[in-house]
């Protein structure tokens, strides 16, 4: 008995050790965003959509969107769905506009800049 507790205990340190330095995913309202993309200065909270209440599984939406030099975003469009047609994407897409971001600055003026941004349920 001794033997089997330490041996299960060794291998659920293993697997912490193990799960530690995998990089988490974009997550509907994680509120963890990439380096890579420009950081959100207002977040509005991405709703499930109602179009496939029995869906089970993980869901993906991608955007692409224009970041305008004042922080909003324009020319908000979808890209990727999955599945599709369920309206994650309508959802993110109703989201994202009220978003606001800090600019791209390039050398020292903030421009209009084209970006894409994904997230998964």
């Amino acid at each position: 008995m001794k033997l089997s507790l330490a041996l299960a205990l060794a291998c659920l340190a293993l697997v912490s050790a193990c799960n530690t330095n995998m990089p988490e995913p974009l997550r509907a309202n994680s509120h963890k965003f990439s380096p890579d993309l420009p950081v959100p200065t207002k977040y509005v909270h991405v709703n499930d959509p109602s179009d496939c209440p029995t869906y089970v599984g993980e869901a993906y939406a991608k955007i692409a969107y224009t970041l305008e030099p004042d922080g909003s975003v324009s020319n908000v469009r979808r890209l990727e769905e999955k599945p599709a047609g369920c309206g994650f994407a309508n959802e993110f897409i109703y989201s994202f506009k009220k978003w606001r971001f800090n600019p791209e600055i390039k050398d020292g003026v903030a421009i209009r800049a084209e970006h894409t941004y994904a997230i998964a349920w």
